[in-house]
Parts: structure tokens; C-alpha cells; sequence
């Protein structure tokens, strides 16, 4: 089932009004088209936006609607399953259930007010009420809790997102009308990624930041401080059983290790509200607290890529103009229910609504919760010049982007896990061999690991891990 709404077009953008003086802040359905054209017109060349929309999306469906024949009959299968199940440490054995097209494994346990967890590693996870006692969540409309994975999010583009869930969904109801489901969002991050150059922001340029979040945390690279094996038997006192350790002083302290205990104190200052660690530069930027409702977060993707191996992101950057040596900054948002409900009344909370005015969430929540400006002016806060990076950051979804509709490539972890395995083979061998010229275990060992291999084909184990992973 795929449902398609008409979106206002990208190029009418409504605007936003500010807050008002004793109430939550309201997204109004009129702003003034020129400031986007006047951001547009100044807009740096150096800052190009390579990635736009939705990352992360949590949310929850039901209410007056019945449970669906497909999920009645499952849940049997699924309540016997974790009866059976003796939830041992050494019980590996998880329930698989395909639900529209994917495998997914059944959880022997539930979760709160939740009989039912299904999870696959390429869609998401999903949390499903009891049908036998499926009145009992009428009230609160969350028979279905789904947090969805950024890489299912990416295969579709924002305007087809809503079909998306809608579809996938639908299997647990029975329902004439997709709206009859209510999916509300729980939690929902937007993100724009924005070329920078070879560098990230400054911390000029971070600190040049008006937000009404009271609260900062700037997080920057590693600098690790080694020290030498004679350095930190200084430090520890020495070992004299004789005579107590040695007091430590500017005399018989070397200036290496001075220089290095100066550095580890100079490193982090707590000033006010900001905390501020300062090393060689900063990565990470916080805005708000994540235990909040609402927060923004600035960040260098590039690195953070790097370092989870993420080898679908940069494609998609590749897609929309990347040139491979960039620094991408992430500007992202991540906001809760309770302040969305705050936007237009709550006019927003339902997910269809949410993505049809995108744009004009984004337009008020770097305009008016939060902004980047060449400096900030103590005496009118409001005649702060906003900086050109930050003018590309609200034009974000104007612009068009393009995403990328296809599956987790693992093509590199299949080569990461072969590597392990040959390792911890070679290891093996060379601790076995009886001599320096043993080569007849070597062969041995490779026709072990044929024949385990084959057997794991035949007995059906090497689907099964297919199976987990969401690829067979």
C-alpha cells in the first residue's frame, strides 16, 4: 500500500513568527519569501550542501483500529516461541519472521508495556502490544513503537518516506483509511551536511552561536599525551622499599614531563555554562542537552564516518557534488514530541504533516532557536550579521539533494571479517606446526576449515546468519 500526499512545492517556503512573550514558541504559516532569497544571493561558494532530510525517526501507531489477521496468527507462533525459550547465555537460537519482504528476528523477551520485538539490521527495530490485550492501549494510540535505521531512511526520499513506514506498518492493522493507523512522531533528527573546505568551523565560529539553548558542549580531537616509562616512574614516586616515595618538585622534575603535566592541566577549563575543552580543534559542537526535548549538534562527518566505517553516507554526498577530500559538517537537529506539540499547536506531531513541512520546521529552528553570526552584537542580538556558512545551513532544504535507493553495502565488513579469520588461522598454524617445515599441518588446516565450511552450507547455518543480517 503506498500512499502519496501533495506537498507544498520547495520553492514557497512559509515563514516563521517569533515567540511569544508568555507562551511556547509558534511556527506561524506566514514568513517573508525575500529573506530566502536574499540568504540565497550571498550564499559562500566554498559551502555546498551535499546531503539533506530526515536521520533518525522514531514512532508510534494504533489506536481504534483492530489488530490485522497476519499479526493474530504470528503472535501465536511468537508467544509459544517465548515460552519455549530458556533465554540461557549459550541459547543463540532467535525466531526469524518475514514481514513485507525482510527477515526479521523475534526477541525471546519483550519490553515494557510491549509483548513483541522484532529487529533487522537494515530496517529497524519495532515493538508490538499484546493482540490479546490490545484494548488496553486504545487510549494511548501506541500499539506499534518503531525506531527506524538511518540507512532504511536514506533509501527513500523524504517525500516518499511516509509511504514508506505507512506500508511497512500496515501489516500489524486492519484499517480502511492509512490515516486511521496515527502515526505520531516520537522523535525525528534533521540533518543537513555542508562542504567546509579542508578544515572544520573555528571555535571563533562556534562561539559566534545565539541559541536559546542555555546549555554548550564543545567536544575536539584527541590530543594524547604518552609518557615515557622513566617519566612515570617519576610520577608514581619510585619503588624504594626502604624510604617513602619521593615528593614530586620543580627540581628533580624534567622538563619533558613539566611541559606534559602543564599540557594535561591547560586542556580543560569549565567556564559558566559552556564547557569548553580545549585541545587542537574542535569536532563537536552540543546545543542543548540530549535528555531534553529539543537539541543541535555540530559535528565533522567526515571523521565520524571514518571511525564507524560508514561507507554508505559518503556515497550520497558523492551523488550531490562531493569531490572526495571536503571536510563535511553535519548541522543537526533532534527533536521529541513534547517540542513538536510546541510548533503550531502540535500541528506537526503526525508524521505525514511533519514531512510535508519540512522546510518549514528547519526554516524556524535555525532562524529562530538557533543561529551562527559573524558576531555577536551584546547590545541587539538581533542585528548579528548571520555568517555564510550559516546562510547555506537555512537554505538546506530548498536546495535539492539527491538519495541513493539501495541496501547496506557490506561489501567492506566481508572484507574486514576475512582478514580476522585469516589471522586468527595463521596464528593457529604457526603455534601447531612442529617444525619450521611443517607444511603438512598447514594443508591440514585448510582442508578442516573447506570441510567446516561446506558442512555450515549444507546444514543450512550459513543461511540462517543470512537470515540475521536482513540479506537472504
Amino acid at each position: 500500500m503506498v500512499i502519496q500526499k501533495k506537498r507544498a512545492g520547495a520553492g514557497t517556503p512559509t515563514p516563521f513568527q517569533t515567540k511569544h512573550k508568555d507562551g511556547p514558541p509558534v511556527v506561524s504559516p506566514i514568513v517573508a519569501q525575500h529573506q530566502h532569497q536574499s540568504n540565497s544571493s550571498s550564499v559562500s561558494v566554498e559551502n555546498k550542501v551535499v546531503l539533506a532530510g530526515v536521520d533518525t525517526l522514531v514512532v508510534t501507531a494504533g489506536g481504534s483500529v483492530s489488530p490485522s489477521k497476519w499479526l493474530q496468527e504470528h503472535s501465536s507462533i511468537w508467544c509459544e516461541y517465548q515460552t519455549q525459550h530458556s533465554n540461557a547465555p549459550d541459547d543463540t537460537e532467535y525466531l526469524t519472521d518475514e514481514l513485507d519482504g525482510s527477515w526479521w528476528s523475534i526477541r525471546p523477551y519483550g519490553m515494557k508495556q510491549y509483548k513483541y520485538v522484532l529487529d533487522n539490521p537494515e530496517i529497524g527495530h519495532i515493538r508490538v502490544w499484546n493482540p490479546e490485550k490490545w484494548e488496553s492501549g486504545c487510549r494511548t494510540k501506541q500499539h506499534i513503537y518503531a525506531d527506524f535505521r538511518s540507512s532504511w531512511i536514506h533509501q527513500h526520499k523524504p517525500q516518499d518516506l511516509f509511504s514508506a513506514v505507512t506500508q511497512l506498518l500496515s501489516k500489524f492493522f486492519e484499517f480502511h483509511d492509512p490515516r486511521e493507523l496515527n502515526i505520531q512522531i516520537s522523535r525525528v533528527d534533521l540533518h543537513t551536511d555542508i562542504t567546509n573546505g579542508s578544515s572544520f568551523l573555528s571555535e571563533s565560529q562556534i562561539k559566534n552561536t545565539i541559541s536559546r539553548s542555555k546549555y554548550r558542549n564543545y567536544f575536539v580531537a584527541d590530543d594524547v599525551i604518552n609518557l615515557t616509562a622513566e617519566e612515570r616512574e617519576i610520577v608514581r614516586g619510585g619503588h624504594s622499599y626502604n624510604k617513602s616515595p619521593q615528593k614530586l618538585t620543580r627540581d628533580n622534575i624534567p622538563q619533558s614531563l613539566l611541559d606534559k603535566l602543564l599540557m594535561i592541566a591547560d586542556n580543560q577549563i569549565s567556564i559558566g555554562v559552556d564547557n569548553v575543552v580545549h585541545k587542537r580543534e574542535i569536532e563537536t559542537a552540543y546545543f542543548g542537552k540530549k535528555n531534553s526535548d529539543v537539541w543541535g549538534k555540530v559535528y565533522d562527518k567526515t571523521k565520524c564516518c571514518k571511525a564507524k566505517s560508514d561507507l554508505d553516507t559518503p556515497l550520497l554526498w558523492m551523488e550531490n557534488g562531493w569531490n572526495k577530500t571536503d571536510t563535511i559538517i553535519r548541522v543537526e537537529f533532534s527533536m521529541r514530541r513534547g517540542f513538536i506539540k510546541e510548533l503550531d499547536n502540535g500541528k506537526y506531531v503526525m508524521l505525514d504533516a511533519f514531512i510535508d513541512n519540512m522546510s518549514n520546521v528547519w526554516e524556524w529552528m535555525t532562524t529562530k532557536w538557533m543561529r551562527m553570526v559573524d558576531e555577536v552584537k551584546k547590545n541587539n542580538i538581533q542585528l548579528s550579521s548571520i555568517s555564510k556558512f550559516w546562510l547555506v545551513v537555512q537554505s538546506a532544504f530548498i536546495n535539492v539533494t539527491t538519495n541513493i535507493i539501495r541496501k547496506r553495502n557490506y561489501h567492506g565488513k566481508v572484507n574486514q571479517l576475512i582478514k580476522q579469520g585469516i589471522g586468527c588461522l595463521t596464528q593457529a598454524v604457526a603455534k601447531g606446526m612442529r617444525t619450521n617445515d611443517d607444511i603438512g599441518f598447514t594443508e591440514a588446516v585448510g582442508t578442516a576449515v573447506k570441510k567446516v565450511l561446506l558442512s555450515s552450507y549444507h546444514s543450512g547455518e550459513i543461511y540462517s546468519r543470512r537470515v540475521m543480517l536482513g540479506v537472504a
